[in-house]
């Protein structure tokens, strides 16, 4: 039986086929869909030339927001590929995996939410209450190879276990289909060991049908395919058992066994016209060999020969590992093609060697350095955690993902607020294993599909996808209580956080990284309000007045109007209040009615310059406690000393970097003396 190509085929209630027959070559890819009340689960959905179809086909039954789940049974993208694809288009599920797959499918651009199996006593419970089993299968082909078992359907979704090659593939299995399995196991699974264990466990479960995601469906008799693979000897760590020729058919014997894995690959009538006009006469009936003019031994010889002449080189490649099993079984010669034609593939392979495994060597070299260098630009060197370049591209990333998903997420950020009295008291070296102490705590607690950032000094911000607003304040709570109970610490710490939810911003209509930067500065500026609030306290609300409050109000002295609006923009976005004025004498008229708590101020403004405003505040009260960052061209030993004596901090030389004069006025109206 075929699959009908104008509906995708029910292979038990409620579970459909929703692949394509139009696959050229032997391997055919099979994705499911199985349907549950209003919700859907979608298994293995396959590669991206089959995408179209694919789609269609699942929307011929239900629309892609009914899908809750995707479950990928192992890291190859023959089966997950197109998932990218299917987020494109409005797919927002959770991909239901194994750690050791999930992360390598980053590597395609997954960005939907994970649902580790191995995190979840591999099971999963949907809507209705059914459960779905997930068996591991480990290197069968791949350390995180899981099995899908519905026990309501009894349908074993078997991932490449139990697939085929064949290039006259039928969505049901015929009863030649064991061979073209056989095959398919031979060349792709590692070896008995291995293979055994894992069905044995299948064997006592009551599988009434098994759906790999190569090959067909096997409707009849489960059982004998799962005590084939049982048995199989297979693999790189083949070790046959030694069997009699003549207890076996002779010559003959294993030339029919080599007859029947053609007919389950490439069809009897291909196979059958190889040998028309040939010295070997096949039974119209059993398809094997009933006549021959000459020895056993030549007939070995001669049926390789015959397929050879006419098919060439991929007919002899295709039976290698059933030749080499017989030879090793039977104790016979290679017939002499495999001793010609695919020794001569063996000596240019022998050649290639060499320059392969140097080119490996250098490859290896060249990976590292890469990875070091990653490293170095995305990794904070104390922590190892990602740093605040990666944090940020990240954020912008995760929020458009989470936009589309429709999920909740939340931005924690804290900082160690006692950290510069350790470094002051103990040294550098004690306040980085505070640093490294933090980190290791939170990595602990870190839910699979959260993640930790080190930002600058002793910030951190923690991501936290898929919770609500109180979930969040939980977590911050929990992570409040383990960092200051902790007895790893030389003293203990005193930590304060602020939380922002991404649904205070559902109004904004931003995305990217303007929403990225808002969403990052509102939690910044309550880390900063919890600061000043006391002790280890959490913030989750403020309106954009405790905001200014807390992180204060700054005033911009310049003639530049582009710098002006550089400052301006930059230091809006992290919710400070902000003024400007275009000259001395109006920014002392400013201070005098609404004083700053900083000002950035060029030393070139009309009427009276940066130094002569910077002179005049410290005649007044509370003026000379103001920070002033000075603006200059010109950056001078002299002007420098001068500075000093009026107390002035930091000289900046134009032009600057932006994330320099950021940096200043974070520290300086977020970080109180200790």
């Amino acid at each position: 039986m075929t699959a009908n190509q104008d509906s995708p085929p029910e292979i038990a209630p409620g579970i459909f086929w929703v692949g394509t027959a139009d696959m050229e070559g032997g391997l055919h890819c099979n994705p499911y869909l199985l349907v549950d009340h209003d919700e859907a689960v979608l298994i293995d959905p396959g590669n991206v030339l089959d995408f179209e179809m694919v789609k269609q086909r699942i929307e011929q039954l239900v629309p892609l927001e009914r899908i809750s789940h995707v479950v990928l049974h192992h890291q190859d993208p023959d089966l997950c590929a197109s998932v990218p694809l299917f987020e494109e288009v409005g797919l927002k599920a959770r991909m239901v995996t194994h750690w050791r797959a999930a992360v390598l499918h980053v590597y395609y651009g997954i960005k939907s939410e994970y649902y580790l199996v191995n995190e979840h006593d591999f099971r999963l419970q949907l809507a209705s209450g059914r459960t779905l089993q997930f068996i591991l299968a480990p290197y069968l082909h791949f350390p995180g190879s899981i099995m899908t078992y519905d026990e309501t359907s009894r349908v074993l979704f078997s991932g490449d276990l139990f697939g085929a090659f064949s290039l006259e593939w039928q969505l049901y299995a015929r009863e030649d289909y064991l061979e073209a399995m056989k095959l398919f196991h031979e060349n792709y699974m590692p070896g008995n060991d291995i293979l055994r264990p894992v069905m044995e466990i299948l064997m006592d479960l009551d599988i009434g049908i098994i759906a790999p995601q190569h090959g067909s469906i096997i409707t009849e008799h489960p059982r004998n395919y799962i005590a084939a693979l049982r048995d199989l000897e297979c693999g790189a760590f083949l070790h046959p058992i030694k069997k009699e020729l003549s207890k076996s058919g002779g010559y003959l014997g294993i030339c029919n066994q080599i007859l029947k894995r053609y007919y389950s690959v490439f069809g009897v009538e291909e196979v059958r016209a190889i040998f028309e006009k040939s010295s070997i006469k096949l039974d119209p009936e059993t398809h094997l060999i009933a006549d021959f003019d000459s020895t056993g031994r030549e007939l070995w010889d001669d049926l390789f020969q015959i397929v050879y002449s006419q098919k060439g080189l991929s007919w002899i490649s295709v039976i290698e590992s059933l030749v080499n099993r017989h030879v090793e079984e039977y104790d016979v010669e290679y017939p002499a093609i495999f001793k010609s034609v695919m020794f001569d593939i063996d000596k240019k392979a022998e050649e290639l060697s060499e320059e392969n495994r140097r080119l490996r060597e250098l490859n290896q070299r060249l990976e590292e350095n890469l990875r070091t260098t990653e490293s170095k630009l995305t990794r904070c060197p104390v922590t190892d955690l990602y740093n605040q370049i990666f944090f940020r591209q990240y954020l912008v990333d995760e929020l458009d993902a989470a936009a589309m998903r429709k999920d909740g997420a939340a931005l924690i950020q804290f900082e160690v607020d006692n950290l510069s009295a350790i470094h002051y008291e103990y040294g550098e070296q004690k306040g980085h294993e505070v640093l490294k102490g933090v980190a290791s705590l939170l990595l602990q607690e870190r839910a699979g599909n959260h993640a930790l950032f080190r930002l600058e000094g002793a910030a951190f911000a923690y991501y936290a996808a898929g919770v609500d607003r109180d979930q969040a304040h939980s977590l911050a709570e929990k992570i409040r209580d383990t960092l200051i109970q902790a007895e790893i610490f030389i003293i203990p710490v005193e930590v304060s956080f602020g939380v922002a939810h991404l649904d205070e911003f559902a109004a904004a209509d931003e995305s990217g990284s303007k929403l990225a930067s808002m969403f990052a500065g509102v939690a910044g500026m309550r880390a900063a309000l919890a600061r000043k609030l006391g002790k280890n306290q959490i913030c989750t609300e403020s309106s954009l007045e405790e905001q200014a409050q807390a992180f204060g109000r700054i005033l911009v002295v310049d003639t530049d109007d582009v710098n002006v609006d550089v400052l301006k923009t930059a230091l809006e976005a992290m919710e400070f209040e902000v003024q400007t004025c275009s000259d001395g004498q109006q920014a002392l008229d400013t201070i005098s009615v609404t004083p700053p708590d900083l000002i950035i101020a060029e030393l070139m403004v009309p009427k009276i310059d940066g130094l002569a405003v910077r002179q005049q505040l410290l005649d007044k009260p509370h003026g000379a406690s103001i920070p002033f960052i000075l603006l200059s061209h010109q950056k001078t030993v002299e002007l420098v000393e001068r500075a000093l004596s009026l107390n002035i901090e930091h000289v900046i030389k134009k032009p600057y970097l932006l994330s320099e004069v950021v940096g200043i006025v974070r520290h300086k109206l977020t970080v109180t003396s200790e």
